[in-house]
């Protein structure tokens, strides 16, 4: 039981067990996420749309097809392509929303308690959108 006690007292720091600070908490960023989470969604994108066109592709042999065995296996082909469109796009959508949410996370994980802004210039106006600080 001391030595339990004792190699609990050599693992804390000495001076928080003097002074009673609490331990210093790292802001954490999420921009490997970020960054992770849209390459992710990107691909998923391109391939949603690569799939898109070589459905549509295979639509129209299916439209031109002179046998109904052939028809048949165009359209059997068409579906296909249109499975792998419709979950590439909803992972790409998965992915994106994910993105945003670590954007949003990262932004709220500093200590300034602001939102960026947007400004929008046009006709000599400007146009602000989020929180501002001011002088």
């Amino acid at each position: 039981m001391m030595q339990c006690i004792i190699l609990a007292l050599c693992v804390q720091n000495p001076a928080e067990i003097l002074l009673d600070e609490p331990p210093v908490i790292q802001q954490q960023s999420y921009t490997k996420q970020i960054v992770v989470n849209s390459i992710f969604s990107i691909g998923l994108g391109l391939g949603a749309g690569y799939f898109h066109k070589r459905g549509n592709d295979v639509y129209d042999e299916y439209l031109n097809s002179t046998s109904i065995a052939l028809a048949l296996e165009k359209w059997d082909e068409m579906r296909r392509y249109d499975v792998y469109r419709n979950v590439l796009a909803v992972g790409s959508a998965f992915f994106l929303v994910r993105a945003l949410y670590f954007s949003m996370k990262n932004i709220t994980s500093h200590d300034t308690g602001l939102a960026p802004t947007i400004d929008i210039n046009y006709a000599r106006r400007t146009v602000k959108f989020g929180l501002t600080a001011t002088l």
